[in-house]
């Protein structure tokens, strides 16, 4: 690195940092203040961070370098963390982890770019990313060149859907917030560009594009889906198995291999509502109703089977 610090304090102003071996700037287990600086033709980063630093970065000019950006290494958050720092575009290239109660929060107007592969944000605490309608947080593939050309190489790679993999939300993860943000292009692995398993999530006022797959996959989840555009993903709007119950109201789907819910075949595994009107309910394979249990379709609801035998079997209860 060209400037290096470590446990310390700086400030660095209307300076420059060029043509250095490696990254422009490295913060460990720090928090500097970098305002009005030049990154230029340093053969890594502008900036580079650990998970335990929280700079203040502001006046950003990058031409040039390897990642026109700062990348953060990958691991997990050693407590809460803070991407607030939107004058400058955060990347990673491996999983980044949020733990149990460790809380991530994202600031409105972020974007983040993640690189290509099997490359997840996981949180098992709570990820807050609050944006606004003028200032949207975007996850994105690191050949989305929206907020700059960030890969540096121009025009030569567009972004395709599948580039790297997902939000995910896993097991006890509470309190999560989207808000006015944008995912793009994920679907790794995960097939989903949100995923949600056995975890509280809250998406608004969002969208979801490009995923190769479903653009929000939901297991054993109650998360609430409120005023969200889906699109061209190559997948179903939305996914979820049979022991979740989503509450989904303002949905815009376009041009995605299904444009509205997906549901899982197989058995229900208790007592279920079918009740968000506000998207088409569609399935592929038998469902049954077990004896003992109640399936209920709210009215206005539409359900459309798939072609072939493909059935809604009812041995317990099913009140329409």
């Amino acid at each position: 690195a060209g400037v290096y610090v470590h446990e310390a304090e700086l400030t660095l102003s209307n300076s420059t940092v060029s043509t250095t071996g490696g990254n422009g700037v490295r913060v460990e287990q720090s928090t500097p203040t970098l305002t009005n600086n030049t990154y230029a033709d340093n053969r890594g980063a502008a900036v580079s961070m650990d998970l335990a630093s929280n700079p203040v970065i502001t006046g950003v000019t990058v031409t040039n370098n390897t990642t026109n950006g700062l990348t953060l290494d990958s691991g997990t958050l050693m407590g809460d963390g803070f991407w607030d720092d939107p004058e400058i575009v955060y990347t990673f290239y491996d999983d980044i982890t949020v733990p149990a109660s460790s809380t991530l929060t994202v600031a409105a107007g972020q974007i983040v770019k993640v690189g290509y592969g099997d490359v997840h944000l996981k949180v098992e605490g709570t990820l807050l990313a609050d944006g606004t309608a003028a200032k949207r947080i975007l996850f994105t593939a690191d050949r989305d060149d929206e907020g700059g050309d960030t890969n540096n190489n121009g025009a030569a790679n567009a972004p395709t859907a599948g580039r790297w993999g997902t939000v995910q939300f896993l097991g006890g993860s509470t309190g999560n917030v989207m808000n006015y943000c944008e995912v793009r292009y994920g679907g790794w692995s995960v097939h989903a560009g949100v995923y949600v398993e056995n975890a509280e999530l809250a998406l608004t006022n969002s969208s979801v594009s490009y995923t190769d797959g479903n653009g929000v996959r939901v297991e054993q989840s109650t998360p609430t889906l409120t005023n969200n555009t889906y699109a061209d993903n190559r997948g179903a709007a939305v996914s979820m198995d049979l022991a979740s119950d989503p509450v989904i109201s303002g949905v815009i789907t376009s041009s995605n291999t299904i444009n509205g819910l997906r549901l899982d075949s197989g058995t229900l595994s208790g007592s279920r509502s079918w009740n968000d009107p506000d998207i088409v309910y569609a399935f592929y394979g038998d469902i049954t109703v077990p004896a003992g249990a109640t399936l209920a379709v709210v009215a206005g609801q539409i359900v459309k089977a798939g072609y072939g035998a493909t059935d809604l079997l009812v041995d317990g209860t099913l009140l329409a």
